[in-house]
């Protein structure tokens, strides 16, 4: 087991890895989202955490039926789920410095070009 590390499965599980990133800023989108909106911080938090939640869920689904090729450990979803949750409380800890629902297009824009390099690079590896 590693904490930090590239190349995550469940035979090589390691709590963090590059998609982590990916993990974080989706949990600061949505709460940028729900700031924009205002929505209460708890009901943004708890609505959060379970579709993160039912994510993580699907991934190990995948993985047990190998569907597309998934190969996750339980280890690294509990650390996405951790993640996700720590970039969803970001923004709140900082909405009086940084006006984030002006930023949000940036945010979506990054977070799709990392997307479409996953996917680009998994149909490469076929």
């Amino acid at each position: 087991m590693k904490i930090v590390g590239l190349g995550e499965s469940r035979y090589n599980p390691i709590l963090f890895d590059t998609w982590s990133i990916i993990h974080y800023l989706s949990g600061v989108i949505f709460a940028i989202w729900m700031i924009y909106l205002k929505v209460n911080f708890l009901y943004g938090f708890v609505l959060w955490f379970f579709i993160h939640a039912l994510h993580e869920i699907k991934d190990l689904i995948w993985t047990k039926y190998n569907i597309y090729g998934w190969n996750v450990s339980v280890l690294n979803c509990l650390g996405n789920q951790f993640i996700a949750v720590i970039g969803f409380i970001t923004p709140y800890i900082f909405e009086n410095v940084i006006n984030y629902a002006r930023n949000l297009h940036i945010l979506i824009f990054l977070l799709f070009i990392i997307l479409v390099f996953d996917l680009v690079n998994k149909r490469q590896k076929k």
